[in-house]
């Protein structure tokens, strides 16, 4: 049974993976998000409101308190099993999740700043499970120590497994909730199997991520058959322990990663230094009148791939050809819709000198001033934006010639120089 519902959940699991980050990944992830929401409220308004709320928050503040001595409490003077069954472990399930887990961040998260990863990555998803085990929690203490229902308590006890539905069968709409729960708990295991399969299919890739559905399926079965392996073999337990087990090596792998890490900060604050020394050129050769029509011009997506095949496409050729003539290695590369057109320069072991102007779709503003010709969409327009290796530098470059460009990707180029010259140092 348990290797059918191993297989069952991968088999989810590769259709979500073929149809792709956005359409299937996503998606599910988005629906379980509603669905934890649902379940929290439903929870919260058909129990004690007012208790819940207040109990939650008094264990939260019982819990920033005791943050740094519960944290630097080694229990030297009273010894217990409880450090190692507990905290050891949990040190160990996070660290042999770390890698895959931490790839599949990095990979939805791209394009995003330090400041918004920490964000989104680690604040809201604590704060939202204080909130989660605030009301699941001080429900169910509420109901063993008020209501005098202390068989749930040893029923938790003896098969935590079942716990969660234990525990709604004390709540009105038990059969609507436990449906919630039991879709939540498939789904939750779905979009881990198939975030893991997504990592192992960009690291056998080297990073890319459009590649063919059978690859994407064939890392969903190795996945299933080394869980069922390991279940077949020593139970639940075997597969703990292989999964604890593997934490060892990461945990070193990740002492690296923390020296790697700090580098690339040096390495940022060095870049951001560089590139304070020129600002995005001025298009001073233009009149104020074209500028004007340029600042209230909002383009559709078919203008901006136009502007990006004439304009910049043959911008980046012409520097491209210059650096070849000067025997420096440098190529075009243009995506099939014109959307993004990226001039690669390679610097060896250093590293290599991107420009990139990408289609990047916006809403249009309130006061829609241009838009009286229908050159945009109703849905919003586009702008060509300009993108280095550390991402989006927030300007647009819509509507310059080919000389405003180069001179704009020699200023890049120019701080780019610059910062190898520091990191060298």
């Amino acid at each position: 049974v348990q290797v059918g519902l191993i297989f069952a959940t991968m088999a989810l699991a590769t259709v979500s993976v073929v149809l792709g980050l956005d359409t299937g990944i996503k998606r599910l992830s988005e629906i379980n998000i509603v669905l934890a929401m649902l379940l929290l409220l439903l929870i919260l308004l058909t129990g004690p409101t007012a208790l819940l709320l207040a109990g939650t928050l008094q264990n939260f503040g019982a819990y920033v308190a005791g943050l740094v001595p519960r944290t630097l409490d080694m229990y030297v003077y009273e010894p217990t099993d409880w450090f190692g069954g507990w905290t050891i472990f949990y040190w160990g399930w996070w660290i042999s999740w770390a890698p895959f887990v931490g790839v599949f961040v990095a990979r939805i998260s791209r394009g995003r700043t330090i400041r918004e990863f920490l964000v989104g990555v680690t604040l809201v998803p604590t704060l939202f499970i204080c909130l989660w085990m605030g009301v699941l929690g001080g429900s169910a203490l509420e109901l063993i120590t008020n209501q005098g229902f202390e068989e749930l308590g040893a029923a938790v006890q003896e098969n935590p497994a079942v716990g969660l539905f234990r525990f709604l069968e004390y709540l009105p709409a038990t059969e609507v909730l436990s449906v919630i729960s039991l879709v939540m708990i498939v789904i939750f295991f779905v979009t881990s199997a198939d975030s893991g399969a997504m990592v192992l299919n960009m690291l056998s890739a080297k990073g890319v991520d459009n590649t063919p559905a059978l690859q994407r399926t064939l890392w969903t079965m190795v996945i299933a058959l080394a869980a069922s392996l390991l279940l077949l073999g020593g139970g639940l337990q075997a597969l703990q322990t292989a999964t604890i087990a593997s934490a060892l090596p990461f945990a070193i792998a990740m002492l690296g990663a923390f020296w790697g890490f700090g580098k690339a900060i040096v390495a940022d604050g060095a870049k951001r230094q560089a590139q304070s020394i020129h600002a995005p050129p001025v298009m001073a050769a233009e009149g104020w009148r074209d500028r004007l029509r340029l600042l209230l011009d909002y383009p559709d997506d078919r203008t901006v791939q136009t502007f990006q095949r004439n304009a910049v496409q043959a911008a980046m050729q012409s520097f491209a050809s210059e650096l070849a003539e000067r025997g420096v290695a440098a190529r075009v590369v243009a995506e099939d819709d014109a959307l993004s057109v990226r001039l690669e320069v390679s610097h060896g072991d250093e590293v290599d000198f991107i420009y990139e102007v990408r289609a990047s779709h916006h809403p249009l503003p309130d006061a829609s001033i241009g838009v009286a010709d229908g050159s945009a969409e109703a849905g919003g327009f586009f702008r060509a934006e300009v993108h280095l290796a550390e991402g989006g530098q927030d300007y647009d470059v819509m509507g310059w010639s080919q000389e405003q460009i180069i001179v704009d990707i020699l200023n890049q180029y120019e701080d780019h120089l610059h910062f190898l010259h520091t990191v060298r140092q």
